[in-house]
Protein backbone atom coordinates (compact mmCIF):
# COMPACT_ATOMS: atom_id res chain seq x y z
CA UNK A 1 0.00 0.00 0.00
CA UNK A 2 1.32 3.23 -1.37
CA UNK A 3 1.73 5.58 1.44
CA UNK A 4 -0.18 9.20 1.77
CA UNK A 5 1.80 12.00 1.11
CA UNK A 6 2.58 13.88 4.75
CA UNK A 7 0.57 17.08 3.30
CA UNK A 8 -3.21 14.84 2.97
CA UNK A 9 -2.53 13.06 6.26
CA UNK A 10 -1.78 16.57 7.93
CA UNK A 11 -5.35 18.13 5.70
CA UNK A 12 -6.90 14.66 7.64
CA UNK A 13 -5.98 15.50 11.27
CA UNK A 14 -7.07 19.28 10.56
CA UNK A 15 -10.35 17.81 9.59
CA UNK A 16 -10.83 15.56 12.90
CA UNK A 17 -9.58 18.81 15.04
CA UNK A 18 -13.17 20.15 13.76
CA UNK A 19 -15.18 17.59 15.52
CA UNK A 20 -16.78 17.91 18.40
CA UNK A 21 -14.79 14.92 20.17
CA UNK A 22 -11.44 16.45 18.79
CA UNK A 23 -9.36 16.27 21.94
CA UNK A 24 -10.46 12.49 22.31
CA UNK A 25 -9.73 11.88 18.34
CA UNK A 26 -6.76 13.40 18.54
CA UNK A 27 -5.17 11.58 21.18
CA UNK A 28 -6.37 8.24 19.26
CA UNK A 29 -4.90 9.40 16.55
CA UNK A 30 -1.27 10.52 18.28
CA UNK A 31 -0.95 6.99 19.34
CA UNK A 32 -1.98 4.82 15.92
CA UNK A 33 1.59 6.12 14.00
CA UNK A 34 4.13 8.20 13.61
CA UNK A 35 2.64 9.89 10.42
CA UNK A 36 -0.53 11.07 12.81
CA UNK A 37 1.70 12.12 15.56
CA UNK A 38 3.28 15.79 14.95
CA UNK A 39 -0.37 17.15 13.53
CA UNK A 40 -2.14 15.87 16.20
CA UNK A 41 0.30 17.38 18.74
CA UNK A 42 -0.02 20.42 17.48
CA UNK A 43 -3.76 20.94 17.90
CA UNK A 44 -3.68 19.05 20.99
CA UNK A 45 -1.15 21.35 22.73
CA UNK A 46 -2.22 24.78 20.86
CA UNK A 47 -4.31 25.76 23.59
CA UNK A 48 -3.18 25.38 27.57
CA UNK A 49 -6.67 25.84 29.66
CA UNK A 50 -6.07 26.28 33.31
CA UNK A 51 -8.35 26.10 35.99
CA UNK A 52 -9.35 26.90 39.63
CA UNK A 53 -11.98 25.63 41.19
CA UNK A 54 -14.35 27.69 43.69
CA UNK A 55 -11.73 26.84 46.70
CA UNK A 56 -8.70 28.41 46.44
CA UNK A 57 -7.31 27.74 50.12
CA UNK A 58 -3.91 26.23 50.26
CA UNK A 59 -5.31 22.73 51.24
CA UNK A 60 -8.29 22.48 49.53
CA UNK A 61 -9.17 19.89 46.84
CA UNK A 62 -9.20 22.53 44.27
CA UNK A 63 -6.50 23.87 44.61
CA UNK A 64 -4.61 20.16 45.04
CA UNK A 65 -6.21 19.33 41.84
CA UNK A 66 -5.00 22.09 39.97
CA UNK A 67 -1.29 21.81 41.46
CA UNK A 68 -1.25 18.17 40.62
CA UNK A 69 -2.37 18.97 36.71
CA UNK A 70 0.51 21.54 36.36
CA UNK A 71 3.19 19.26 38.39
CA UNK A 72 2.12 16.92 35.50
CA UNK A 73 2.38 18.95 32.63
CA UNK A 74 5.64 20.37 34.04
CA UNK A 75 6.63 16.56 33.67
CA UNK A 76 5.77 16.08 30.17
CA UNK A 77 7.57 19.33 29.13
CA UNK A 78 10.82 18.05 31.26
CA UNK A 79 11.08 14.91 29.28
CA UNK A 80 9.39 16.85 25.91
CA UNK A 81 10.72 20.39 25.56
CA UNK A 82 10.38 20.62 22.37
CA UNK A 83 6.24 20.53 23.02
CA UNK A 84 6.33 23.99 24.90
CA UNK A 85 6.62 25.65 21.37
CA UNK A 86 3.33 24.45 20.25
CA UNK A 87 1.56 25.79 22.75
CA UNK A 88 0.14 29.17 21.55
CA UNK A 89 -2.74 29.84 23.67
CA UNK A 90 -3.06 30.05 27.46
CA UNK A 91 -6.27 30.67 28.96
CA UNK A 92 -6.96 30.56 32.60
CA UNK A 93 -10.27 29.82 34.00
CA UNK A 94 -10.80 31.38 37.19
CA UNK A 95 -13.92 30.34 39.43
CA UNK A 96 -17.26 30.76 38.36
CA UNK A 97 -18.14 32.58 41.50
CA UNK A 98 -15.50 34.89 40.88
CA UNK A 99 -13.53 34.24 44.13
CA UNK A 100 -10.25 35.43 44.36
CA UNK A 101 -7.44 35.19 41.71
CA UNK A 102 -4.29 35.84 44.42
CA UNK A 103 -2.56 32.16 43.79
CA UNK A 104 -1.89 33.64 40.35
CA UNK A 105 0.37 35.32 42.26
CA UNK A 106 1.48 32.77 44.76
CA UNK A 107 1.39 29.58 42.89
CA UNK A 108 4.92 28.09 42.14
CA UNK A 109 4.22 26.15 40.21
CA UNK A 110 2.10 28.14 37.70
CA UNK A 111 5.01 30.25 37.87
CA UNK A 112 7.59 27.54 37.03
CA UNK A 113 5.44 26.57 33.96
CA UNK A 114 4.66 29.81 32.87
CA UNK A 115 8.68 30.68 32.69
CA UNK A 116 8.87 27.50 30.74
CA UNK A 117 6.22 28.22 28.26
CA UNK A 118 8.21 31.93 27.87
CA UNK A 119 11.50 30.73 27.20
CA UNK A 120 10.88 28.95 24.09
CA UNK A 121 11.66 30.52 20.30
CA UNK A 122 7.73 31.16 19.59
CA UNK A 123 6.29 31.39 23.24
CA UNK A 124 2.91 31.53 23.19
CA UNK A 125 0.95 35.02 21.62
CA UNK A 126 -2.88 34.62 22.86
CA UNK A 127 -3.74 34.83 26.66
CA UNK A 128 -7.20 34.65 27.72
CA UNK A 129 -8.66 34.72 31.29
CA UNK A 130 -12.36 34.00 32.58
CA UNK A 131 -14.17 35.96 35.87
CA UNK A 132 -10.89 37.33 36.93
CA UNK A 133 -12.17 39.41 40.14
CA UNK A 134 -9.41 41.63 40.99
CA UNK A 135 -9.48 42.83 45.08
CA UNK A 136 -7.43 46.25 45.15
CA UNK A 137 -4.93 44.56 47.59
CA UNK A 138 -4.49 41.45 44.81
CA UNK A 139 -4.23 43.71 42.05
CA UNK A 140 -0.48 45.02 42.36
CA UNK A 141 0.92 41.30 43.85
CA UNK A 142 -0.98 39.61 40.67
CA UNK A 143 0.36 42.57 37.91
CA UNK A 144 3.73 42.27 39.33
CA UNK A 145 4.52 38.23 40.30
CA UNK A 146 2.61 36.80 37.58
CA UNK A 147 1.27 39.68 34.71
CA UNK A 148 4.35 41.61 33.98
CA UNK A 149 6.61 38.71 33.74
CA UNK A 150 4.87 36.08 32.25
CA UNK A 151 2.16 38.05 29.90
CA UNK A 152 2.96 41.81 29.27
CA UNK A 153 6.00 41.40 27.16
CA UNK A 154 5.34 39.02 24.51
CA UNK A 155 1.50 38.84 24.16
CA UNK A 156 0.00 39.75 20.49
CA UNK A 157 -3.80 38.85 21.74
CA UNK A 158 -5.42 39.40 24.89
CA UNK A 159 -9.05 38.39 25.50
CA UNK A 160 -10.53 39.72 29.05
CA UNK A 161 -13.51 37.61 29.58
CA UNK A 162 -15.46 38.83 32.59
CA UNK A 163 -13.33 40.92 34.89
CA UNK A 164 -13.68 43.09 37.97
CA UNK A 165 -12.17 46.32 38.90
CA UNK A 166 -9.42 45.23 36.28
CA UNK A 167 -6.81 48.18 36.43
CA UNK A 168 -6.01 49.40 33.18
CA UNK A 169 -2.35 49.07 33.71
CA UNK A 170 -2.84 45.22 33.11
CA UNK A 171 -3.72 46.42 29.31
CA UNK A 172 -1.19 49.20 28.69
CA UNK A 173 2.04 47.00 29.81
CA UNK A 174 1.61 44.91 27.04
CA UNK A 175 3.28 47.00 24.50
CA UNK A 176 3.04 44.16 21.54
CA UNK A 177 -0.82 43.74 21.35
CA UNK A 178 -2.35 43.18 18.42
CA UNK A 179 -5.86 42.38 19.45
CA UNK A 180 -7.94 42.80 22.39
CA UNK A 181 -10.89 41.64 23.27
CA UNK A 182 -12.77 43.09 26.12
CA UNK A 183 -15.82 41.30 27.35
CA UNK A 184 -18.04 42.86 30.56
CA UNK A 185 -15.29 44.25 32.12
CA UNK A 186 -15.05 46.66 35.07
CA UNK A 187 -11.98 48.67 34.88
CA UNK A 188 -10.66 49.79 38.32
CA UNK A 189 -8.43 51.88 40.08
CA UNK A 190 -4.75 52.10 38.50
CA UNK A 191 -2.93 54.43 41.05
CA UNK A 192 -1.51 51.55 43.25
CA UNK A 193 0.31 50.28 40.14
CA UNK A 194 3.22 51.19 37.92
CA UNK A 195 4.00 50.51 34.87
CA UNK A 196 7.35 48.83 34.45
CA UNK A 197 8.30 51.49 31.79
CA UNK A 198 8.41 55.13 31.11
CA UNK A 199 5.29 56.87 29.72
CA UNK A 200 5.60 56.30 25.71
CA UNK A 201 4.20 58.75 23.40
CA UNK A 202 1.90 56.24 21.38
CA UNK A 203 -1.76 57.20 19.79
CA UNK A 204 -4.26 56.42 22.24
CA UNK A 205 -6.91 54.19 22.44
CA UNK A 206 -9.89 55.41 24.87
CA UNK A 207 -12.16 53.37 27.10
CA UNK A 208 -14.38 56.36 29.07
CA UNK A 209 -16.54 54.72 31.81
CA UNK A 210 -18.87 57.05 31.61
CA UNK A 211 -19.39 58.55 34.92
CA UNK A 212 -23.53 58.41 34.43
CA UNK A 213 -22.86 54.81 34.29
CA UNK A 214 -20.81 54.04 37.29
CA UNK A 215 -21.11 55.83 40.83
CA UNK A 216 -18.85 55.03 43.65
CA UNK A 217 -22.11 54.69 45.73
CA UNK A 218 -22.80 51.03 43.23
CA UNK A 219 -19.48 49.61 44.41
CA UNK A 220 -19.77 47.74 47.49
CA UNK A 221 -17.28 47.88 50.62
CA UNK A 222 -16.10 44.21 50.58
CA UNK A 223 -14.38 44.81 46.82
CA UNK A 224 -11.55 46.55 48.99
CA UNK A 225 -12.16 49.35 46.57
CA UNK A 226 -12.45 53.17 49.02
CA UNK A 227 -15.75 54.95 48.15
CA UNK A 228 -13.76 58.22 48.96
CA UNK A 229 -11.69 57.60 46.34
CA UNK A 230 -12.75 59.05 43.02
CA UNK A 231 -10.25 57.49 41.06
CA UNK A 232 -12.70 55.58 39.00
CA UNK A 233 -14.11 57.72 37.67
CA UNK A 234 -11.19 59.26 35.65
CA UNK A 235 -10.73 58.26 31.87
CA UNK A 236 -8.51 55.09 31.46
CA UNK A 237 -5.98 55.77 28.78
CA UNK A 238 -5.22 52.58 27.27
CA UNK A 239 -2.26 53.92 24.47
CA UNK A 240 -0.79 50.43 23.11
CA UNK A 241 1.39 51.32 20.12
CA UNK A 242 0.40 48.34 17.72
CA UNK A 243 -2.66 48.06 19.14
CA UNK A 244 -5.01 47.16 15.66
CA UNK A 245 -7.65 45.06 16.39
CA UNK A 246 -10.13 46.47 19.08
CA UNK A 247 -13.70 44.37 19.77
CA UNK A 248 -15.83 45.58 22.77
CA UNK A 249 -18.88 44.44 24.69
CA UNK A 250 -20.68 46.45 26.72
CA UNK A 251 -20.68 45.32 29.92
CA UNK A 252 -23.11 44.85 31.84
CA UNK A 253 -23.23 44.63 36.06
CA UNK A 254 -26.13 43.21 37.95
CA UNK A 255 -25.98 41.68 41.09
CA UNK A 256 -22.78 42.85 42.88
CA UNK A 257 -22.79 46.03 41.13
CA UNK A 258 -26.57 46.60 41.30
CA UNK A 259 -27.87 47.93 38.04
CA UNK A 260 -24.52 49.71 37.08
CA UNK A 261 -23.54 49.52 33.34
CA UNK A 262 -19.85 50.05 32.18
CA UNK A 263 -19.28 51.24 28.74
CA UNK A 264 -16.61 51.78 26.99
CA UNK A 265 -15.75 55.01 24.18
CA UNK A 266 -13.52 53.71 21.18
CA UNK A 267 -11.26 56.36 19.17
CA UNK A 268 -8.07 56.17 17.84
CA UNK A 269 -6.35 56.56 14.34
CA UNK A 270 -5.18 53.02 14.29
CA UNK A 271 -8.75 51.26 15.37
CA UNK A 272 -9.75 48.64 12.75
CA UNK A 273 -12.10 46.52 13.44
CA UNK A 274 -14.95 46.98 16.21
CA UNK A 275 -17.81 44.72 17.50
CA UNK A 276 -20.54 46.36 19.95
CA UNK A 277 -22.50 43.46 20.24
CA UNK A 278 -26.16 43.81 21.98
CA UNK A 279 -25.94 46.94 23.52
CA UNK A 280 -27.51 47.03 26.78
CA UNK A 281 -30.51 49.05 26.81
CA UNK A 282 -30.15 50.09 30.22
CA UNK A 283 -27.84 53.01 28.77
CA UNK A 284 -28.50 56.40 28.91
CA UNK A 285 -29.16 57.72 25.44
CA UNK A 286 -26.72 60.62 26.41
CA UNK A 287 -24.19 57.67 27.05
CA UNK A 288 -24.25 55.94 23.88
CA UNK A 289 -23.73 59.26 21.79
CA UNK A 290 -20.11 59.57 23.31
CA UNK A 291 -19.37 56.31 21.35
CA UNK A 292 -18.30 58.45 18.67
CA UNK A 293 -16.73 57.10 15.66
CA UNK A 294 -15.78 60.03 13.83
CA UNK A 295 -12.23 59.98 15.43
CA UNK A 296 -12.02 56.27 13.92
CA UNK A 297 -10.64 56.86 10.26
CA UNK A 298 -9.34 53.44 9.42
CA UNK A 299 -12.19 51.45 10.60
CA UNK A 300 -12.56 48.75 8.38
CA UNK A 301 -15.12 46.66 10.08
CA UNK A 302 -17.85 46.79 12.06
CA UNK A 303 -20.67 44.98 13.60
CA UNK A 304 -23.41 45.78 15.77
CA UNK A 305 -25.91 43.65 17.55
CA UNK A 306 -29.25 44.20 19.78
CA UNK A 307 -32.09 42.24 20.79
CA UNK A 308 -36.10 43.21 20.64
CA UNK A 309 -37.13 40.89 23.39
CA UNK A 310 -40.44 40.16 25.53
CA UNK A 311 -38.98 38.18 28.13
CA UNK A 312 -40.46 34.26 28.70
CA UNK A 313 -39.88 35.52 32.37
CA UNK A 314 -39.84 38.58 34.60
CA UNK A 315 -36.29 39.86 34.57
CA UNK A 316 -36.82 43.25 35.63
CA UNK A 317 -39.79 45.04 38.16
CA UNK A 318 -40.87 47.17 35.16
CA UNK A 319 -44.38 47.91 34.01
CA UNK A 320 -45.09 47.36 30.12
CA UNK A 321 -44.30 50.84 29.89
CA UNK A 322 -41.03 50.80 30.68
CA UNK A 323 -40.26 47.46 28.71
CA UNK A 324 -41.58 48.70 25.37
CA UNK A 325 -38.78 51.79 26.14
CA UNK A 326 -36.45 49.12 27.43
CA UNK A 327 -36.89 47.10 23.73
CA UNK A 328 -36.68 50.02 22.18
CA UNK A 329 -33.74 51.51 23.69
CA UNK A 330 -31.68 48.81 22.12
CA UNK A 331 -32.77 49.92 18.47
CA UNK A 332 -31.58 53.30 18.82
CA UNK A 333 -28.84 52.84 20.41
CA UNK A 334 -27.13 50.72 17.61
CA UNK A 335 -28.70 53.55 15.13
CA UNK A 336 -26.66 56.04 16.93
CA UNK A 337 -23.40 54.32 16.75
CA UNK A 338 -24.11 53.10 12.66
CA UNK A 339 -25.03 56.90 11.63
CA UNK A 340 -21.64 57.86 13.63
CA UNK A 341 -20.11 55.52 11.42
CA UNK A 342 -20.76 56.86 7.99
CA UNK A 343 -17.89 59.18 8.17
CA UNK A 344 -15.29 55.85 8.12
CA UNK A 345 -15.29 55.70 3.82
CA UNK A 346 -12.92 52.52 4.40
CA UNK A 347 -15.14 50.45 6.15
CA UNK A 348 -15.07 47.34 4.42
CA UNK A 349 -17.80 45.13 6.15
CA UNK A 350 -20.67 45.89 8.11
CA UNK A 351 -22.83 43.01 9.81
CA UNK A 352 -25.79 43.76 12.09
CA UNK A 353 -27.28 41.12 14.47
CA UNK A 354 -31.06 42.02 14.93
CA UNK A 355 -32.74 39.61 17.42
CA UNK A 356 -36.43 38.92 17.82
CA UNK A 357 -37.59 37.04 20.92
CA UNK A 358 -41.44 36.92 21.47
CA UNK A 359 -43.17 34.89 24.58
CA UNK A 360 -44.70 31.96 23.60
CA UNK A 361 -48.47 33.09 24.23
CA UNK A 362 -48.12 35.81 21.68
CA UNK A 363 -48.39 38.39 24.63
CA UNK A 364 -46.56 41.67 24.36
CA UNK A 365 -46.06 41.97 20.67
CA UNK A 366 -44.69 44.73 18.71
CA UNK A 367 -45.45 46.39 15.38
CA UNK A 368 -45.20 43.81 12.73
CA UNK A 369 -46.13 44.16 8.77
CA UNK A 370 -48.97 46.27 8.42
CA UNK A 371 -48.76 48.34 10.91
CA UNK A 372 -46.88 51.99 11.22
CA UNK A 373 -43.16 51.05 12.38
CA UNK A 374 -42.03 52.21 16.18
CA UNK A 375 -39.79 55.48 15.91
CA UNK A 376 -37.02 53.39 16.33
CA UNK A 377 -37.08 51.70 13.31
CA UNK A 378 -37.18 54.55 11.60
CA UNK A 379 -34.43 55.86 12.85
CA UNK A 380 -32.32 52.06 11.94
CA UNK A 381 -33.86 52.67 8.50
CA UNK A 382 -32.51 56.32 8.20
CA UNK A 383 -28.90 55.38 9.82
CA UNK A 384 -28.71 52.20 7.56
CA UNK A 385 -29.51 54.68 4.96
CA UNK A 386 -27.19 57.22 5.50
CA UNK A 387 -23.93 54.48 6.22
CA UNK A 388 -25.10 53.22 2.60
CA UNK A 389 -24.74 56.36 0.83
CA UNK A 390 -21.18 56.65 2.31
CA UNK A 391 -19.96 52.93 2.12
CA UNK A 392 -17.56 52.44 -0.21
CA UNK A 393 -18.88 50.50 -3.27
CA UNK A 394 -16.99 47.42 -2.40
CA UNK A 395 -18.35 47.60 1.55
CA UNK A 396 -20.34 44.38 2.36
CA UNK A 397 -23.36 45.13 4.42
CA UNK A 398 -25.11 41.64 6.11
CA UNK A 399 -28.43 42.06 8.38
CA UNK A 400 -28.88 39.10 10.23
CA UNK A 401 -32.19 38.60 11.70
CA UNK A 402 -33.09 35.84 14.52
CA UNK A 403 -36.58 35.25 15.21
CA UNK A 404 -38.64 32.82 17.48
CA UNK A 405 -42.27 31.88 15.58
CA UNK A 406 -43.09 34.85 14.51
CA UNK A 407 -41.31 38.71 13.75
CA UNK A 408 -38.79 40.64 12.29
CA UNK A 409 -41.41 41.53 9.32
CA UNK A 410 -40.18 45.29 9.91
CA UNK A 411 -36.56 44.35 9.57
CA UNK A 412 -37.16 42.40 6.44
CA UNK A 413 -39.07 45.56 4.79
CA UNK A 414 -36.40 47.86 6.30
CA UNK A 415 -33.63 45.64 4.37
CA UNK A 416 -35.36 45.37 0.89
CA UNK A 417 -36.26 49.02 0.67
CA UNK A 418 -32.49 49.89 2.02
CA UNK A 419 -31.39 46.84 -0.91
CA UNK A 420 -28.58 45.01 1.71
CA UNK A 421 -28.13 41.58 2.02
CA UNK A 422 -29.90 39.51 5.06
CA UNK A 423 -30.31 36.07 6.59
CA UNK A 424 -33.36 35.43 8.48
CA UNK A 425 -33.47 32.34 11.03
CA UNK A 426 -36.12 30.96 13.17
CA UNK A 427 -35.02 29.90 16.66
CA UNK A 428 -36.28 26.92 17.97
Amino acid sequence: MTALPQEVVDDIINGIAQEERALDLLLACSLVCRAFLPRSQKHIFHKLVIRSDEDNEKDSPGNKRRTQRIKLLLTILEERPQIAELVQHVHIQCALEMGSVLWLAKDKGLHNLMGTLRKTENPFRTFETTNMQLLTSEGELVFSRFWVPFIAPHVNTLIIDAALLLPSAFIQSCRKLTDLFLIAVFLGPSAHIRLPYESLAMQPILLDRLDSCMSSNAVPESLGWDKQNEQHKQHAIISVESLRHYRIYTAIGRGELGDQISVFQCSGKTLKTLVLDKIDPSVSDEAIKKISLYDAPNLESLALGFDYEVQTCVLFDDDEAQQVERREASIRHASTVLASSASSHLIQSLTLNATFLVRRDGRGLFPWSGQVPGLPFIMLEAALLKFRSAAAKNCKIRINIYCREIGGDIILTLCKRAGVFFTYSVLG
